[in-house]
């Protein structure tokens, strides 16, 4: 009994596959060629699991083949000759092929059934049968009193079977194992490992002889693929060409953009989620599932396009700008041509081919803007020719114009500068220069900032003088910022082609963010006695005290107001239009210090009084009232007070 069940053991791995009959849009779809493993050397020694979906043999060499898994009837009977049935072991009990079931004449049947892990029995006795179903370990089937008796195998080997009738009285039962099958074969799953779709699937191992195992059934779970986006476009879930929401361990996710329109994709990032968020590699757009749910993140972004500025000769081409420009932006670009040479009448400057219409132009110098740019632009220059040596040479030197706004600039270069222009906030300079002979030098346009009047004799410099004193130019390609509470005075110079230079400047700027201030002085302070003030500020313009403007000499002013029991109030400017205004009262200094020496005291209610050391009386009332204490009026009133 031992040896044949370890001989059905052996051949269990070969009849999972042969012996089962499904219907046609399952069918194996090597089943007429797989042989029986009845040789024993051929074993599983590690069935697939989610965890680790490999299957593994005791020998190499065999091919591998992964199919879905579909569920088949198999009848069981004493001797296989049908791939629908499975053989079972007995050494006492006859199989009746016109019942389809097992014979018990003495009322017991015993059966040893090869089985697997996940595999489902189902024993259905003769009608009027009233006796019990049980496994080897003595436990009952599920099903009594239905007809039917089910047993689901949680392990695999031999599945021993006891059925036992009452009073021993004969009796027959069908006995089947539904169990999962291939059924349709998953393209591209040719290697031990399975990483395909979640799914139930089992492995068919074929060796060069022709022997075949079967793997228990492969359940892979799925993890769940949320997409999220940062607006502008979304984005597909792909794998194996198809559209997915969830995936199984180890499977190619392709990620497929969707930009909205004038979008293009810009980052894409996939994390798992678990507390930490963390990320998951990302090549080419693709990604290997992890064991666990992910996040796929998408970003867009407007696209950005190339300019491309010529070069020839003749002439240069330049900006300001990068040559990067965003969807939708502008750019601007300026053709200057070079000394000697000049536009001819087919002079043109073309963008992908369609001809520019200068913006301005100004001698040599024509500047362009492209509007609402859409895709990469290609500038080209056409038209320009040598000068004739009979031209008459540019002895004009170029125009430069330093300017704050549009109604405060500089033209000439001055000297004995004062400086007379205030502002209260940070101010910048522009500089431009043209030249309508030869144009402008590029890069000549050049500037100095001082803090004083570098060329304060009265005379005319000339551009040697003026060259030695400018310490070092700076090229001019942005705005000049004038920063701190500071004077300044901006040197600018030019040159044109024809090798014509000019110099100009500003008169002196004084930039003063700071307001006057008031010696001990605090908004709504009190004074005693007669108080002296005084107010500082190093360009001081104007002291107002209670209405009435004072006159002011220098950095400091000080006045004295005498204590008059009254509110004051000064108000200060300076010459950039900085003020301050302050109010504050001046008070006699009986008020602090109390009634000390008789005389006429103007008193007002609710307000307490100090009355000094000794006896005191007031006038009109025989009351005589202690020093060191306190008094009050009901009214105002001028009381005339006598020290006793």
């Amino acid at each position: 009994m031992k040896k044949r069940g370890r001989q059905f053991f052996a051949l269990w791995l070969a009849l999972m596959l042969s012996a089962v009959s499904v219907p046609q849009a399952v069918q194996l779809q090597a089943a007429g060629s797989v042989k029986k493993a009845a040789d024993p050397e051929y074993r599983i020694t590690h069935q697939p699991t989610a965890e680790d979906p490999c299957l593994k043999l005791n020998k190499e060499g065999a091919s591998f083949a992964w199919y879905k898994a579909a569920p088949a009837v198999c009848e069981v009977v004493p001797d296989k000759k049908q791939d629908n049935q499975i053989e079972a072991e007995t050494t006492k009990y006859s199989y009746n092929k016109a019942l389809g079931g097992w014979e018990a004449s003495d009322g017991l049947l015993a059966l040893d059934i090869p089985a697997g892990k996940g595999d489902l029995v189902t024993v259905t006795p003769c009608t009027g049968f009233s006796g019990t179903v049980q496994d080897g370990s003595g436990n009952s089937l599920s099903g009594k009193g239905t007809g039917a008796y089910t047993c689901e195998i949680t392990a695999e080997g031999i599945f021993s079977l006891r059925l036992s009738e009452t009073e021993n009285r004969s009796f027959w039962a069908k006995i089947t194992i539904t169990r999962q099958m291939p059924a349709d074969r998953v393209t591209g799953q040719d290697s031990d490992t399975f990483t395909g779709a979640p799914g139930t699937y089992v492995c068919v191992a074929t060796f060069a002889d022709g022997v075949s195992v079967i793997s228990s059934p492969l359940e892979v779970p799925g993890y769940d693929i949320t997409v999220s986006s940062a607006g502008n476009g979304s984005c597909r879930i792909q794998a194996g060409g198809k559209e997915v929401s969830s995936a199984a361990f180890g499977q190619k996710i392709t990620i497929i953009p969707e930009p909205a329109d004038t979008y293009e994709l810009d980052t894409i990032t996939v994390t798992k989620k678990d507390e930490n968020s963390t990320p998951v590699t990302v090549t080419d757009q693709s990604f290997t599932m992890p064991g666990c749910p992910v996040t796929v993140h998408v970003t867009f972004r407007r696209p950005s396009y190339r300019i491309t500025l010529p070069k020839g000769t003749g002439y240069h081409a330049s900006t300001q700008q990068s040559l990067t420009a965003e969807y939708g932006s502008n750019f601007t670009f300026t053709v200057t041509l070079d000394q000697g040479y000049q536009a001819s009448k087919d002079f043109s400057v073309s963008a992908n081919g369609t001809v520019l219409t200068p913006t301005s132009s100004d001698g040599g110098r024509y500047e362009y803007t492209l509007y609402h740019i859409n895709k990469n632009q290609t500038i080209t220059v056409s038209g320009v020719t040598e000068k004739d040596t009979a031209d008459t040479k540019d002895e004009i030197p170029p125009e430069i114009t330093i300017s704050l706004d549009k109604n405060t600039f500089w033209k000439d270069f001055m000297h004995l500068i004062s400086f007379g222009t205030f502002f209260r906030e940070k101010k910048s300079l522009t500089i431009t220069a043209k030249d309508a002979q030869s144009g402008i030098r590029e890069g000549s346009v050049k500037y100095y900032l001082a803090q004083q009047d570098l060329f304060a004799e009265d005379k005319v410099y000339t551009a040697r003088e003026v060259e030695e004193r400018i310490p070092s130019w700076t090229e001019y390609r942005e705005p000049v910022l004038l920063p701190e509470d500071k004077s300044y005075v901006l040197y600018a110079k030019a040159e044109d082609n024809s090798g014509n230079i000019s110099y100009a400047s500003t008169t002196g700027i004084v930039i003063d963010t700071t307001a006057p201030s008031i010696d001990q002085m605090e908004d709504g302070k009190i004074f005693y006695g007669n108080s002296t003030f005084t107010i500082r500020d190093h360009y001081l313009a104007t002291v107002v005290v209670d209405g009435r403007t004072t006159k002011v000499n220098g950095s400091a002013h000080t006045l004295t107001i005498p204590a008059d029991n009254k509110l004051h109030t000064i108000h200060a400017a300076d010459r950039a239009g900085n003020a301050v205004s302050c109010q504050f009262y001046v008070l006699e200094t009986w008020l602090r210090d109390g009634i000390s020496v008789s005389g006429r005291y103007s008193l007002k209610p609710d307000t307490s009084y100090k009355l000094c050391s000794g006896k005191w009386k007031v006038t009109g009332d025989n009351t005589v009232y202690q020093g060191n204490s306190a008094i009050y009026v009901s009214r105002d009133n001028a009381l005339d007070f006598q020290k006793q």
